[in-house]
């Protein structure tokens, strides 16, 4: 790479003026103004990957697409570029995978059986962009033509700039598009579309599926931020309980509808009185025909938050025990509370 480098130094002097004249001087660098160690990520990218199953691919393939986004260097604003201006982060849109085809081998060719497509959403309601400059001044005279300490501004004559782009997404699955193919040539496909409509928790608010049926089929879920009516008391004081905590995750209501009949509806109590700090879940309660029944309770958790004790609906309750660290769970009791386990070591 060649750059040029202007340098002022004192002719000779007259009377009281001082007489400069300009140098130009090329310089050479061998080196890139950006390495492979400043793109974030590996240097070695594939848009197109084929998984063989089986050594030759006798069990079929899979062939997958993903999308392939690098950092973007920094554009000059006065002079020429220079090293050392960072780069804009659109390497964020990297590695997502936007297309998965599925095939089974016939014995002399692979055919399709499967199709998956990812539309990925670029959310605007929380993306932000920021213009950063950098700047680099030459020295651009002789130190030693002048008695001053530092030269005014009129002496520095090398000024460069360059901008670049730091960027702030949103980003998640938007929708999938799922194509079966048959034997016989036909095709099924489904459509699956997410909604994110609380930008307070970031969580998935709606999915919908349009089936081959033509059927919608709605689900939609509720957290501790969002505006919620509960059927039951302890749902409600689960809310206050997860929200004081900031635990904005967990799922307090699902409703299931088709078309838009509302078919099935689950609720879940949070409570904070077991050996741990936070809120833990205790009982989730489903709807049918706005008839609530207890599906399943917990009943006993240990001071790592690991369920002792839970009875699901209909059933009595079943009790477990950990062990590594209270790490695993090692040994379920049918038919027992965890009040009547006992042992010492396995």
């Amino acid at each position: 790479y060649q750059s040029n480098t202007t340098v002022i130094k004192q002719c000779q002097n007259s009377g009281p003026y001082i007489l400069f004249y300009y140098c130009n001087y090329p310089t050479y660098t061998s080196d890139n103004f950006y390495s492979w160690y400043t793109y974030g990520g590996n240097n070695i990218d594939y848009n197109y990957v084929s998984e063989l199953m089986g050594e030759n691919g006798e069990n079929g393939k899979i062939d997958h697409e993903f999308q392939v986004a690098k950092d973007v260097n920094g554009l000059p604003v006065v002079g020429q570029a220079f090293s050392g201006t960072p780069l804009a982060n659109y390497g964020i849109y990297n590695g997502f995978e936007v297309n998965t085809q599925y095939y089974k081998n016939t014995g002399n060719q692979f055919v399709k059986v499967k199709q998956i497509r990812t539309v990925l959403k670029d959310d605007p309601r929380l993306s932000q962009d920021r213009t950063f400059y950098s700047f680099k001044l030459d020295q651009g005279f002789d130190l030693l033509a002048f008695v001053v300490d530092y030269p005014n501004i009129f002496q520095v004559v090398g000024i460069y700039s360059m901008k670049y782009n730091m960027i702030s997404r949103w980003l998640y699955v938007d929708s999938t598009i799922t194509t079966e193919y048959y034997d016989d040539g036909n095709t099924n496909t489904s459509y699956v579309s997410s909604g994110y409509d609380n930008i307070q928790h970031q969580q998935i608010t709606r999915q919908v599926t349009t089936n081959s049926k033509n059927e919608m089929l709605v689900t939609k879920l509720f957290y501790p931020l969002d505006t919620i009516s509960f059927q039951n008391s302890f749902a409600a004081l689960a809310k206050s309980r997860l929200t004081s905590q900031h635990m904005y995750d967990a799922v307090l209501k699902k409703q299931n509808f088709n078309n838009g009949q509302l078919l099935t509806e689950q609720e879940s109590d949070y409570k904070n009185d077991f050996p741990v700090t936070t809120p833990l879940l205790n009982k989730k309660y489903s709807s049918i025909l706005d008839e609530y029944s207890l599906d399943a309770e917990v009943s006993a958790y240990d001071t790592s938050g690991n369920i002792l004790e839970l009875s699901l609906k209909g059933n009595k309750p079943s009790s477990f025990v950990w062990d590594y660290n209270l790490m695993y769970p090692i040994a379920e009791i049918k038919n027992a509370s965890v009040n009547s386990v006992a042992y010492t070591s396995f």
